[in-house]
């Protein structure tokens, strides 16, 4: 995957947030520069994904970005990267069971990192509806170990027609 990018800092989106990574990761990530800046980006994303045994499904994916700021020569670079089991069909037909973790979106100049570890259990409500139960948990949230450790109770429902 490849994406070009340009955050402008007199948009709506970046001002209320949504920086390089559209306001899902931290600020430093977000605001390479600070979030008065204007910048553009490359942006490079490798996936994978591999299902063994019929019932073991493996994926992981890496991203890198590098920003530049507008009007100087300052640039940044972050990288991120996830990895997945997901064992299909464990308790019947359509239920299924995942773990995996890794590292969310931050800047190769941090001295600390944040990781992420998250847990799901999918059930089959019907042939077309799915119910999906997790959790997930960050640890030293904005790549700061002072930080807590952030735990998030998610419901993802999945709609077949």
């Amino acid at each position: 995957t490849y994406i070009r990018s340009y955050q402008n800092v007199s948009s709506s989106n970046f001002r209320n947030g949504s920086g390089l990574l559209g306001g899902v990761s931290s600020l430093d990530a977000e605001f390479p520069f600070g979030n008065d800046s204007s910048f553009s980006s490359d942006r490079f994303g490798l996936e994978a994904n591999v299902r063994l045994f019929g019932f073991l499904n493996l994926s992981g994916w890496g991203g890198y970005a590098q920003a530049y700021e507008s009007g100087t020569s300052e640039e940044a670079e972050l990288w991120t990267w996830n990895g997945q089991i997901f064992f299909a069909d464990v308790f019947g037909e359509g239920y299924g069971f995942g773990i995996g973790g890794g590292m969310p979106p931050q800047g190769s100049n941090r001295q600390e990192t944040s990781y992420i570890a998250e847990i799901q259990f999918r059930l089959p409500i019907t042939d077309n509806i799915l119910l999906t139960p997790g959790a997930y948990a960050v640890f030293n949230p904005e790549g700061r170990s002072n930080n807590d450790t952030q735990i998030v109770g998610v419901i993802r429902s999945t709609f077949r027609f």
